[in-house]
């Protein structure tokens, strides 16, 4: 019973370390891909 319930928890507790791991991936890629797409867009109306 010890050994199911601490199976339980790493499994939990693996889940959400990839869960956090993920959401940074996600956050890091809309910040940079937002910030591209200013750089593109400013460069583009400055641009003659």
């Amino acid at each position: 019973m010890k050994r199911n319930g601490t199976l339980i928890g790493l499994g939990s507790g693996l889940f959400w370390g990839l869960d956090t791991v993920l959401l940074g991936i996600a956050t890091s890629s809309a910040l940079f891909l937002t910030t591209l797409a200013g750089i593109i867009t400013f460069n583009y109306n400055v641009s003659p």
